[in-house]
This record gives structure tokens, sequence and C-alpha cells, in this order.
């Protein structure tokens, strides 16, 4: 809920300085309301948006590749999997805490 506070109150008040698209549009305008932002991004960043959102939502139901049981068999709710493994494998990335 706090995520989606700050993203509301970011995307009524700043637009970023830099082109959308390689086609260089610009972003969405912050005098649209937060569903004509929605509808004014092009389809591709929608699908980004979402799967981003899905592969993190698959890391944490599998407990990040097995390191962790599920939340529903025993694990504190709200401790997301940590990235290490990820990391070791594949590059750099920043753990996610609550």
């Amino acid at each position: 809920a706090m995520a989606a506070f700050v993203g509301y109150c970011v995307q009524s008040n700043f637009v970023f300085p830099w082109a959308q698209t390689l086609s260089g549009a610009p972003h969405p305008s912050p005098d649209l309301s937060p569903e004509q932002q929605w509808d004014a991004i092009p389809g591709n960043a929608k699908w980004q948006i979402v799967a981003v959102i899905g592969a993190l939502e698959l890391w944490d139901e599998c407990g990040g590749g097995g390191e962790l049981s599920h939340y529903m068999r025993g694990r504190q709710p709200g401790k997301y999997p940590t990235f290490q493994g990820f990391r070791d494998e594949v590059h750099f990335v920043l753990d996610l805490y609550d």
C-alpha cells in the first residue's frame, strides 16, 4: 500500500525528462488521471510492468528457488526471499525488504 501511495504521488507530480519509448514519445502528462495515464502508455510497456510483477510474485511463491518454505507452510508472512542465487549466477540485483 505504501508503494502504491508513493507511486500515485510521483505520477501526479513528476514527469521523467527523457523519452518513454525509442521512437521519442514522451511520458503521459501529470495533468491526466492515473487511469488516463495508464491508457496513454504503450501496450508493450504495460506488458513489461505485468511481467516484472509476475516474475517477482513467482520468485516469492517458489521461496527464492527453494531457499525458503512457502508462506502457507510456516514461513513468516512478508519475509521476501533473497536474490543471492540470482546474484551469483546471473547478475547483480538488490534484495527487496519490507
